[in-house]
């Protein structure tokens, strides 16, 4: 299954490197270039047990990539970021909102 994911922080990175581990194919999308650089590096851009080689192997095999592009995202959607937005900025809320287009 083709899967997006919009923020590639701790949960977003994790559940990405899992479902791809499960032979999911996944586009992960971040405003952050950063965090999109090493995904498409094959890096995880955090630091939890084992995720680096999930990253590595999963890059190998095609399953990830990331952009900040959300045009290129999926039909099925999965976003890590929504909670931590509305605890900081209704703008922030809004501004996602219209970024995947809700």
């Amino acid at each position: 299954m083709n899967i997006s994911i919009f923020g590639l922080g701790y949960v977003g990175s994790v559940g990405m490197g899992c479902l791809a581990k499960n032979g999911h194919t996944l586009i992960g999308v971040d405003l952050n270039e950063t965090k999109v650089n090493y995904i498409n590096e094959g890096k995880a851009p955090i630091v939890e047990p084992e995720i680096q080689e999930i990253m590595a192997e999963q890059k190998k095999r095609r399953r990830i990539s990331a952009t900040t592009d959300a045009e290129q995202s999926s039909e099925l959607v999965s976003i890590y970021r929504i909670l931590e937005v509305i605890l900081f900025s209704w703008n922030s809320v809004l501004f996602y909102a219209q970024w995947i287009r809700l």
